[in-house]
């Protein structure tokens, strides 16, 4: 389905088509489409995300006009990508030691990324992967089925990111393994990834901002997790857990030389609610429901007022 927004979009940039000089802002991609030289209209879109990206104007849109299966791809570069079909875009990783989506980019580049489900395929493969760049932004999508993390973020330029209703599911690493300098999520669902929903790191500890979840939920299934790993791990970082439910880790947080906040949270069904090594901090706003865990303790806890 083509949106007002895109048509719009189209016409008003037109002009910049016609100029050899000048990329342009905005390209179509289509299981219909071909990738030869030019693509990327509405009447010709592109085939293939890759060309598509490399053809995009630094900070232009990427549209997805209908569902069906794209190849991996890597951007180099800040790039908005929409799925404005009505159906599933599936990026899938194609080969042991690869991720569906890559970003390889400059320290300034922004990628948004909306309405994608991104596969894993297989061992030895990740969902998403950003090695360089300065934020990521999610929304509305899927990640699973990678053998290795579903999303994998390290620590080259001191990277956030911000996502929001997105699942990140049936992973063999972590749902999210991230060393950032802070991050944002709404209504995000961590299910069944075998090392844990979110493992956080500062890129720089002490220049780390804190990381926000809010009305968000890890869940592994019974058995499910392996040995010593959490829902919500952290490491030399600040944590904040708002509305977030963890049930079914052998330990529900992880505070390693951290600070995690929970506040309107639950915690129920671990087999440990929280380990606090190395000198942390958990602080308890008083309004969370831990309990039905085989130990409810939070370890090194601090009470937190209620504002």
């Amino acid at each position: 389905m083509l949106t007002r927004y895109s048509c719009a979009i189209a016409g008003a940039l037109g002009l910049f088509a016609s100029s050899a000089l000048a990329a342009p802002i905005l390209i179509f991609v289509s299981t219909r489409g071909t990738d030869t030289t030019g693509c990327g209209t509405i009447s010709a879109p592109c085939r293939s995300l890759q060309v598509a990206q490399d053809a995009v104007a630094t900070g232009g849109y990427i549209s997805i006009l209908d569902p069906g299966d794209y190849a991996p791809v890597a951007f180099t570069k800040s790039v908005n990508v929409v799925n404005e079909s009505r159906g599933a875009a599936v990026v899938r990783a194609n080969a042991p030691y690869t991720s569906a989506i890559g970003v390889i980019a400059n320290a300034l580049a922004i990628v948004r990324l909306r309405g994608l489900t991104i596969e894993g395929s297989g061992p030895n493969t990740w969902g998403l992967t950003l090695n360089s760049g300065k934020r990521l932004e999610l929304a509305d999508s899927v990640v699973r089925n990678a053998g290795n993390d579903g999303v994998f973020m390290n620590n080259r330029n001191n990277p956030t990111f911000v996502f929001s209703s997105t699942t990140i599911a049936n992973n063999g690493g972590f749902g999210v393994h991230a060393a950032v300098s802070g991050g944002y999520a709404s209504d995000l669902r961590l299910v069944d990834n075998s090392l844990g929903a979110m493992w956080l790191g500062g890129a720089s500890y002490t220049s780390f901002n804190a990381v926000v979840i809010e009305n968000s939920s890890a869940t592994n299934a019974p058995g499910g997790s392996a040995d010593g790993r959490a829902g919500f791990a952290a490491q030399g970082a600040v944590l904040v857990l708002r509305g977030a439910t963890l049930r079914g880790f052998p330990f529900g947080v992880i505070a390693n030389s951290a600070i995690i906040r929970l506040s309107r949270s639950t915690l129920t069904g671990n087999a440990v609610a929280a380990k606090t090594p190395g000198a942390p901090m958990i602080e308890s706003s008083g309004d969370n429901v831990i309990r039905g865990n085989t130990d409810d303790a939070l370890g090194a806890f601090t009470a937190a007022p209620l504002h």
